[in-house]
């Protein structure tokens, strides 16, 4: 347990001297999910402590994710608006993407009544 706990600390020590490269001053930081590879951690950067999110993770389609990312915004549907996206040796995984962190709440802890009744309203009639 104490060498995952290790290896978790490590793998935020780089996403936040990445962070700290490209946005300056790392504020807060957090993990949000860790598994294999992949690290998911929350934060604040910067001067004017931006919220971020960033995803680091040997996943390839990582960067088709910020690619849809921005063109679901383009296109007026409400989402994270993607600040970079690219490949990094120094991050879990290797690929990532930093995204502005969103209002509202985690997929996880949505009832899945309230999606239900979600879906109902977009299905066409």
């Amino acid at each position: 347990m104490q060498n995952d706990e290790a290896n978790v600390r490590e793998q935020i020590d780089s996403v936040a001297r990445v962070l700290e490269a490209r946005f300056g001053a790392v504020r807060e930081i957090e993990p949000y999910q860790t598994w294999g590879r992949t690290v998911v951690v929350a934060g604040s950067v910067g001067d004017d402590r931006r919220p971020v999110v960033l995803k680091a993770t040997a996943e390839l389609d990582v960067l088709a994710e910020a690619a849809t990312l921005r063109l679901v915004r383009e296109a007026g549907v409400p989402a994270p608006r993607v600040l970079e996206a690219g490949e990094e040796t120094a991050l879990p995984g290797g690929r990532w993407i930093v995204m502005e962190r969103a209002d509202g709440l985690r997929l996880a802890h949505v009832a899945e009544q309230d999606l239900d009744s979600a879906c109902e309203v977009c299905r066409p009639v």
